[in-house]
């Protein structure tokens, strides 16, 4: 077998691979829903930290 050959196999069997996950990146951001606690402050930091990874964030 040809080195060619074999590499054209290997790119083909990678690309078969992530097939499945090619729909992921045009799909809705996904929603995180956060419960706050009054007695706590963080909780803004988490829900900014959210965001700004592309998340929706229903608190």
């Amino acid at each position: 077998m040809s080195r060619n050959s074999e590499l054209n196999r290997r790119h083909l069997i990678a690309a078969a691979c992530l097939l499945p996950l090619s729909g992921a990146w045009g799909a809705a951001p996904s929603v995180v829903e956060v419960w706050k606690d009054p007695n706590c402050g963080c909780c803004k930091d988490w829900v900014a930290v959210l965001e700004k990874a592309g998340f929706k964030v229903r608190c």
